[in-house]
This record gives C-alpha cells, structure tokens and sequence, in this order.
C-alpha cells in the first residue's frame, strides 16, 4: 500500500523526517529573493517525490533561469569503480547529461565534474548546484533518500539520465512560470 501525501516544497530540502503541507526551511543562506523560489505542490508516492503538474517537453525554458543551473557528476573513485563494474565508460554519465542538455529546451545549463558528492555507496553519482546555494539542491523527481542526501544516486541508465534531466527541465520550467506570475502582479 502506497502512502499519498501533500507536501509544499523548497527548491532545498535540509532534513525532514516526514512530509507535511507546510512550508520546508532551508539551511542554506540565498543570495537572492526567496520570493523566486515559490512552493511547488507535490505528491509522494512510495520513496519518490512527483510533480503533480508534469512539464511538457516540448516547451522552451527561460535561458536565464536555466543558466543558474549546473549538473555535476561525480569522479570520485568509488563511482569511477562502480560504472566500471556496470559496464559504463567512465564518461557516459557526463556525456549522457551534455547530450540531454545540448538537445533538449534548455541549453544554458551548465554541467561539470566534482571530485566527490559524498553518496559513494550509492555510486555512480549526480547532483545539481544553482546560483544561489552553497552545495546541491534537492529536485522533485528525487526519491526520499536522494532528497535527503540532495544526489541522484545510481545514475547508470538512459532512464536514470532521463529523470535527472527532467527533473531539472521541471524545476527550470516551475520556476519560470512563478517569475511570470510574480512579474504581473503590479500590472494594471
């Protein structure tokens, strides 16, 4: 039997045991307005976080939003060791992600390689860093664990490459039509 809770949502999930409707804190310190960081309604079902308003694909994200983002994979040896073990290049991963990047709606994200995320018995590792927090950033789409810990873990097949990117391509599109929205309501 499946559990189904509302949940308001940050863009950042520090530690929470279990999920409420209320709002979530950070533990991080924003540079910028949290007023652009607007709740998201969401569903858990089982271990992983849903949106209930699914992004089309096919829309084109706002580069600016887009740009605040940066995927980071993990070179650390023990995910090295793990893809290793699956049968995946060293460089899939990193591949796998600029290719999504490079051909889906939002081609200002940046990607990277960090030496190491910290998830090493959950290896091969993926993680997601915008502008305006110290560290990674928890993204609906992410199960209970990967919340916590704010890294995709296991990330070694076109599905798992599949839901990273559409939890970003989510976030980047969530956020931009809370900018939108924020920005007309001053309009006369």
């Amino acid at each position: 039997m499946h559990m189904h809770i509302v949940a308001q949502l940050l863009l950042v999930i520090p530690s929470v045991a279990s999920f409420a409707r209320i709002p979530v804190e950070s533990s991080f310190s924003s540079r910028r307005s949290r007023a652009k960081l607007c709740m998201a309604e969401v569903v858990t079902t089982g271990t992983t976080v849903t949106n209930i308003d699914e992004s089309s694909s096919g829309t084109k994200l706002d580069p600016v939003i887009a740009q605040q983002f940066k995927i980071v994979t993990c070179s650390s040896p023990a995910c090295c060791n793990k893809r290793k073990v699956l049968g995946v290049s060293e460089d899939e991963t990193y591949s796998a992600l600029y290719n999504r990047i490079n051909g889906g709606n939002a081609p200002n994200v940046q990607i990277g390689e960090v030496t190491c995320l910290g998830a090493c018995k959950m290896a091969p590792c993926v993680a997601v860093q915008h502008e305006d927090f110290e560290g990674t950033v928890g993204l609906i789409g992410m199960s209970a664990n990967e919340m916590w810990q704010r890294v995709f873990h296991s990330v070694h097949t076109e599905e798992d490459y599949d839901r990273v990117w559409s939890s970003l391509e989510n976030r980047i599109q969530t956020m931009g039509k809370e900018e939108g929205s924020n920005d007309n309501h001053g309009a006369i």
